[in-house]
């Protein structure tokens, strides 16, 4: 996995917007992209006011080196 983190990093570094702010950290991280999530059978309202399936989620904590962006 690190691997293919560092060669996505090392494609996109010759684009300096894409670049900034942008480090490797090393250590525990929650990876919420691949959650699992299950509805509660409640609903909730986003800011523009449209309401929607409310669920709980459980990210998986990793462990290594991964991105972070900083500077948004």
């Amino acid at each position: 996995m690190i691997k293919t983190l560092l060669f996505l990093l090392a494609m996109f570094a010759s684009t300096a917007n894409f670049a900034q702010g942008l480090t490797i950290c090393n250590g525990e991280f929650a990876l919420c992209a691949a959650s699992t999530c299950k509805p509660t059978g409640q609903t909730i309202t986003g800011n523009n006011g449209v309401a929607y399936p409310e669920v709980v989620c459980r990210c998986p904590i990793l462990n290594g080196n991964n991105i972070a962006d900083y500077g948004a």
